[in-house]
């Protein structure tokens, strides 16, 4: 058991030496992950394979196609809370996840922010029913995203952490950059509200 566990980690360091300092996305199959995301709900992003570059800036990518995967439309709308909707980031505060067709969901093949992931951590015991959003097996950490407006469309997008300079136009990229410049440069720039939890009452005890 100890030696596989140090293995692992052996992994993950060597991965993180090998992505060089370009502008890097991440590809989501339905813009009904991007929405969760930018609505600021969905805090845990679930992949098999290790986060190899935590604390930086990546793009925010909806792939193409026409049809989200059922099952990811099914967890989404399990997961969504209406109620935090209502004081969470615009358009998403009217976005009715049943709505296939909703005027407030992201465009496919398209750019539609940028988030930074803090660290990962393997799916933890209870996880799961305690936030709807973790299912595993490797939880990245989302801390910050910020909507990109307007999107940059017609991106097909490419497995894994893939390169953007590779995909965009030398506009579209320089647009992405100084979003990343922005976000970097303004403190809790997209971050993501913690609440505090209310300490107990000694005199009502």
């Amino acid at each position: 058991g100890g030696g596989r566990a140090v293995k692992k980690k052996a992994v993950v360091k060597a991965k993180a030496t090998t992505m060089g300092p370009e502008l890097r996305a991440l590809t989501f199959k339905g813009p009904e992950l991007a929405a969760a995301i930018l609505g600021k709900q969905k805090r845990i992003e679930n992949r098999t394979w290790p986060l190899s570059i935590p604390g930086q800036w990546l793009a925010l990518h909806v792939a193409a196609g026409k049809y989200t995967p059922p099952w990811i439309r099914k967890y989404v709308m399990r997961a969504w809370d209406p109620e935090k909707a209502k004081t969470g980031p615009q358009p998403q505060r009217w976005w009715d996840p049943a709505d296939r067709h909703s005027k407030h969901l992201p465009p496919r093949a398209a750019i539609v922010g940028i988030m930074r992931f803090r660290g990962m951590h393997r799916l933890k015991r209870g996880e799961k029913s305690a936030d709807p959003w973790a299912l595993g097996p490797l939880c990245w950490e989302l801390d910050r995203v910020v909507p990109l407006e307007p999107p940059i469309l017609n991106v097909d997008g490419a497995l894994g952490l893939w390169r953007v300079d590779k995909m965009l136009g030398p506009g579209q990229l320089r647009r992405l950059k100084e979003a990343v410049r922005d976000a970097k440069s303004a403190p809790g720039a997209g971050k993501y509200q913690v609440k505090k939890k209310k300490r107990s009452n000694p005199r009502s005890e």
